[in-house]
């Protein structure tokens, strides 16, 4: 299920661009340490490193890497879901069960008349057949 986004306005945009701007110019202010800290920050811990080949030669993630990531998705769909039945017009009691009354009377008509279709053609077939 996708994501609701809202559209951004100009002014939202040229805002992140100068963040952009100001965040490129502080790291190139920074260089040397920046260097340094984005080799150590590369390294994941070994729980996510990616396995061994296995029998057909694929390289998996990590089991506890995936569960988090499905753990994620099924939190997101879920908070999803929520706002989507918060816009749901629910019906009252009182439509319920008029609703309610009305598909049992259908029931109880189609049920009556399939069977006296049944009644009917079984006796034509009874007689054709003797």
């Amino acid at each position: 299920m996708g994501r609701i986004q809202k559209k951004q306005t100009v002014a939202q945009k040229q805002k992140k661009q100068k963040k952009l701007i100001i965040k490129q110019q502080q790291q190139k202010n920074n260089g040397v340490n920046n260097s340094v800290s984005s080799k150590k920050s590369n390294k994941l811990p070994s729980v996510f490193k990616k396995q061994g080949k296995g029998l057909k030669g694929n390289t998996g993630v990590s089991f506890i890497a995936n569960s988090d990531n499905v753990v994620n998705r099924c939190m997101q769909f879920l908070r999803e879901v929520k706002v989507e039945f918060k816009k749901v017009t629910w019906p009252s009691r009182a439509q319920t069960a008029g609703s309610t009354v009305i598909v049992i009377i259908l029931v109880i008509f189609v049920s009556f008349y399939l069977g006296l279709v049944d009644l009917i053609l079984s006796n034509l077939i009874r007689l054709v057949l003797h």
